[in-house]
């Protein structure tokens, strides 16, 4: 297969949703409960298993996630950072590059803006994509998925198509950002 693959990283729930070149998907998402690993890096490895088994899978062209952000509670952005990296060396690590980019990028190229809120993010997910979920998780990789394949299209001069505030987002991530690719020796 031949695709994108967008990562929602989480501890509660790991969305990942796999979008083919035809536009057909496969998703899921990946649960987890505190009480279920002995520590940190258990839970952590069990996820990153997963998401490298649907790698392995799907074989996409690409791997996309957010990148990391601080958020309000320290305790809670240091997992996120520590499941970020621990899934950025999984895939270098495996021979695949990735991108990440900016939450504020993935809302915009959805929803034109980017503050928009996760209700918002859900009716256009299901409005734009005719994706349906509750759930904000796959709702993110969802949209992070189509700001890949956007992205290659953008990359391959298919611009035709995209919308003015798309067309801005993905200009913004070629100027700031670029597919982090595997180096030699990678160890840690």
């Amino acid at each position: 297969m031949s695709g994108v693959l967008g990562l929602d990283l989480s501890f509660s729930g790991t969305g990942w949703v796999f979008i083919d070149t035809g536009g057909h998907d496969c998703h899921g998402e990946i649960k987890t409960d505190v009480k279920d690993f002995n520590s940190l890096f258990e839970r952590v490895d069990h996820i990153a298993d997963i998401i490298m088994e649907k790698v392995e899978q799907v074989n996409p062209e690409l791997v996309v996630m957010e990148d990391y952000f601080v958020g309000l509670n320290k305790q809670v952005t240091i997992m996120i950072v520590v499941l970020g990296t621990i899934m950025r060396y999984r895939l270098l690590n495996s021979g695949r590059g990735y991108l990440s980019v900016a939450p504020t990028q993935v809302k915009k190229f959805l929803t034109g803006s980017g503050t928009a809120k996760k209700d918002n993010m859900l009716k256009c997910i299901y409005q734009r994509f005719g994706f349906d979920t509750n759930s904000n998780n796959l709702a993110d990789a969802c949209a992070i998925a189509h700001v890949g394949s956007a992205f290659l299209k953008y990359k391959a001069g298919n611009i035709d198509e995209l919308k003015k505030y798309e067309l801005e987002v993905l200009k913004k991530i070629d100027k700031e950002r670029k597919i982090e690719q595997p180096y030699k020796n990678l160890t840690i």
